[in-house]
Formats: structure tokens, sequence, C-alpha cells
């Protein structure tokens, strides 16, 4: 790109793994029905045309529950895998604003045979979304153990203690990825409700935003300010909000061959707080990736401060503290090299995305 940079960071020496990883899961957007799921408790599953990227010609799951009690509603698929793989799950939530509070939950059931009909546990994640809009869930990876051929994965729905139903809720881009050779790092024994969220693998390149807004009196709460994290890929021709523009409503985006690492995950991301924000290339291309923050949403709290943060294989590399941004405000923050790491800073805000 033709532009006036300043060479922030100089290039940093790396070894990267010849790692693996495959998305496994059939369906996983629920494009045109629910092919893949074998879905419990019929008819409360539908296939929607609610998408969570808002995208035409794709859909989502809907789940309700209209019954009390502790029976799930639950959709699942059976996945063969071997010992020592992990396993990463992202997923799509939206708790509906007509239902009364609802329990998402994930499942994940080992079995001794291919077929997912031996279970020998269960672990499963219990999270309460908020009413009214798409959560990514993100959790793993979880280590496969001896004697386990197959797991059954598994998105369900149930009433808070002391709702009332019904409860329904969408889900959109159900991601189940397999990672094997050299995944070492960020592990997870059990899932558990305790401990819902565990790191992903930090291997590859990892780009953060987090902000500060001094007008918000608690930022954990459920209602705060919303800034989005961008990474751009050189295809894109500076065009941001596009197919090679990784954030929130394109947050999988396939730039390659499908599953291949060097693709780019959201793997987390805040809507009402103040961050972080993660993007994460397991197996980065050798080419200059462009990063942006938009500030979403204020809310009315006013002026946050963004800070972005470059790290290779976990270890930061490059942070710029503090940037002020007003609402509606985009900045161009500058973009990363690889292989190395190093940042070309950029440094500029327009009224809008560019």
């Amino acid at each position: 790109m033709n532009r006036n940079r300043l060479i922030a960071a100089a290039a940093v020496a790396l070894f990267v793994s010849a790692s693996t990883w495959a998305q496994v899961t059939t369906n996983p957007h629920f494009d045109v029905d629910l092919t893949g799921w074998d879905t419990f408790s019929e008819p409360n599953h539908q296939w929607s045309p609610v998408d969570a990227g808002d995208a035409t010609g794709s859909g989502s799951l809907l789940a309700f529950k209209d019954f009390a009690g502790s029976s799930l509603v639950r959709a699942t698929q059976c996945i063969p895998v071997s010992a020592g793989m992990k396993i990463h799950f992202m997923v799509h939530a939206l708790v509906l604003d007509s239902g009364d509070t609802a329990d998402i939950t994930i499942d994940l059931t080992p079995n001794s045979d291919t077929q997912c009909q031996s279970p020998t546990g269960l672990n499963r994640v219990i999270e309460t979304p908020p009413l009214g809009r798409w959560v990514r869930i993100v959790h793993g990876p979880h280590i496969v153990e001896d004697g386990v051929q197959s797991i059954t994965v598994g998105l369900g729905l149930n009433e808070v203690s002391g709702a009332t139903v019904p409860v329904s809720a969408h889900f959109d881009d159900a991601l189940f990825f397999l990672f094997a050779d050299g995944f070492d790092g960020g592990t997870c024994g059990e899932w558990s409700s305790s401990t819902p969220f565990c790191e992903t693998p930090e291997i590859g390149l990892r780009v953060e935003v987090s902000w500060e807004t001094a007008g918000d009196p608690d930022p954990g709460d459920e209602v705060g300010t919303d800034l989005d994290l961008h990474l751009l890929h050189p295809d894109a021709s500076g065009e941001w909000m596009g197919a090679f523009d990784c954030y929130q409503a394109n947050s999988t985006p396939d730039w390659g061959t499908p599953g291949n690492s060097n693709d780019p995950v959201l793997v987390r991301e805040d809507g009402d707080g103040s961050g972080p924000e993660t993007v994460q290339i397991t197996d980065p291309e050798s080419v200059e990736y462009d990063i942006g923050v938009d500030y979403l949403d204020d809310l009315g709290f006013g002026p946050s401060n963004a800070t972005v943060t470059v790290l290779v294989d976990g270890s930061p590399v490059y942070q710029y503290p503090g940037k002020t941004l007003l609402d509606g405000q985009f900045w161009d923050f500058g973009s990363v090299e690889w292989p190395g790491g190093a940042v070309t800073l950029v440094d500029s805000v327009t009224d809008g995305v560019p």
C-alpha cells in the first residue's frame, strides 16, 4: 500500500511449528437447513433465516423451550477423534428479547467407540448471555484423552433457575476445530461452568484491542461501549468490512484453503465493556496485515482510550496504549508484517469507516 509509514518495531525471529487443524462440524453456519445436526425435543428446533452476520442466503438454528424442568433442548453432532487431539469451540448465540433469561449449554461427551454410542462422561459449559444481542462463546482447547474415539458435541438451551418458559435462542457459526501436531500451549483438561473460557494456543500472530471509558462507571456490567477490532488481508485492497476483513460480523473468514490455519479467527469479542477483542492466525501468510479499530457505539458514555497489542507466539512485540477515540470514529492503526511481526504505524483517525 502506498502510504507513508513509520517502522515501529524490528522483525522478531521465531519458529512456527507445522501444526494442523481442521474445522469438523457439518453445516456450522446453518446455511439453508439443519443438515448434519441431530435434534432432540422436536419440534423445538427450527431453521431460521436470522443470521449472526446478517448474511443473505444463510440462517441459524432456532431452539425454543416451552416446558419447565431440567430437560434440555439440544442439537448434537458426532465427531470421530483420537487421543491427544485438542478441540476448540466457538458459537454465536442470541437469546431473544421476547423470552426469559436462558442458559446456553455446550456439551462435549467422550465416547469409547467411533459412533458416539458408548459415552464415558460429560463435560458441559453453562453460559447465561444477555438478552437481545449476539454473543460469541469461545472455549478450548480440550485434550482428547486415551480411550476416546468419538466426541458428541452439542448446543443446548435451558431456562435458568427461577425463570419462566418459554425461552428461545438462535445459534450460528457453531465451529469445532480439531488441532494436532504441535499445539502444546493453552490447554484445558476439563470444561466446567466455573472456568468456561480457556486460552487458545498462543502460536502465530495475535492482535488485541482493549479500552477504558472514563464515563462508564461499571465496564463489567452488560451495558457499555463497543469497539470492534479489524484485521485486513492485503487482498482486500484497503476495503474494510468486506470478505477479507476479520471482525465481529465476519469472525471466521476463509482466506485460503478451507480449514487452513492461515485463516484468521476472532477468538474473543466484547460488545459492551472494555475488551479485549482478539484475532488470531495460527500460521499466517507471508504478507502485511492491516489493523483497524472501529468505535461502533459509545452508548452515551463518551470517549474511550484504546490500546492495541500485537503478539507473536504469545509474546508482545508492540503496544500502542491510550488512543482516544470518539463515537463513530475509525482508527487506522497500521500494519503488521509476517513473518517477524514488524509493526508499521499509520495512526490515522477518520469519522466513520474509510
